[in-house]
């Protein structure tokens, strides 16, 4: 690389965050919303932070349900840009969200919001404690679960009865 590429590089690569930065604070913004109707408040949070975490150039960093923000942050060559996710709708069966964005068209809002409708699509309409799982129920499962831990601590009860048998026999 000659002299006069590499000074022309450092301009460019001093620059070009001042720039993006001048877009970004210039006025123009990429505001997009999406509603899901029919779907609960803690579906569409969670798949806000699936969706928002699926995206392979963003990191997410923050994420408060009760406050309904999920903040994420590209990385990359012209990383550094915020992207809050507010999720609204607390209460209601149609939860929203709604992202801004610096710069005039930007398409992170959308690819974002994409990701999220994707993720909730994977989820039956409904309350979170009514979500399926392979056909099952929540408390369904929740039962099973428990039969098995106490059917764990009675196998557990009869080995340290036979342990304390083999013990006794010993002596």
């Amino acid at each position: 690389m000659s002299n006069q590429q590499k000074f022309l590089f450092t301009q460019f690569a001093q620059f070009a965050p001042l720039a993006l930065l001048a877009l970004s604070l210039g006025g123009c913004m990429t505001v997009r919303t999406a509603q899901f109707p029919g779907y609960d408040y803690d579906t569409v949070f969670k798949a806000a932070v699936a969706g928002a975490c699926e995206q392979k150039k963003l990191i997410v960093f923050e994420s408060d349900k009760d406050k309904g923000i999920v903040n994420a942050q590209t990385h990359g060559v012209w990383g550094g840009a915020l992207i809050p996710i507010v999720v609204s709708g607390k209460g209601t069966n149609s939860p929203q969200i709604s992202i801004t964005m610096g710069g005039a068209n930007n398409p992170w809002p959308d690819r974002v919001i994409s990701g999220i409708k994707q993720k909730v699509g994977e989820k039956p309409a409904g309350k979170t404690s009514e979500l399926k799982r392979g056909g099952r129920d929540d408390l369904d499962f929740e039962r099973e679960k428990l039969e098995l831990e106490k059917e764990k601590l009675k196998l557990e009860r009869e080995k340290l009865k036979l342990e304390k048998e083999k013990q006794n026999l010993k002596k």
